[in-house]
This record gives C-alpha cells, sequence and structure tokens, in this order.
C-alpha cells in the first residue's frame, strides 16, 4: 500500500459519505396543488438525481479501494 492510494481511498470515502448525507436529506415528497380536490396533495418525489450521484461514489470508492489492496 502507497500513501497516495491510502489517501485516494480516503477521499472517495469522505465523498461517498457527503453523497449519502445529500440523498439522506433530499425530499421525498412534494406538494402540488389539485383543483380537483380543492387543495394540496402529496406525491412522492423522485431522487434519482442524488441516487444516480451515490452510485456513482459507490463505484469510485470501490475502485480507489481495489486500487489500494492491489499494491
Amino acid at each position: 500500500m502507497t500513501d497516495d492510494k491510502i489517501k485516494n481511498a480516503v477521499a472517495e470515502a469522505k465523498r461517498f459519505l457527503r453523497r449519502v448525507k445529500e440523498y439522506d436529506e433530499a425530499p421525498q415528497t412534494e406538494k402540488f396543488w389539485n383543483h380537483s380536490k380543492q387543495g394540496y396533495v402529496e406525491y412522492k418525489k423522485s431522487r434519482n438525481k442524488q441516487s444516480g450521484a451515490l452510485r456513482r461514489s459507490s463505484l469510485d470508492l470501490t475502485g480507489a479501494l481495489a486500487d489500494m489492496r492491489q499494491s
């Protein structure tokens, strides 16, 4: 293991944890005005952007950990 590869894995782990926090903080529902019901209705909201970023950072972390183990 080299110091550079360890530092890279740590940086990727921190980025992954930031993405987890963003995913958790993203609103899960959104209110819309429904004219037929004359009131606000909550709909489930997609978190696709945060989910994609979380998956990508997970892949990058996996790669960094593999590189660290191979050296």
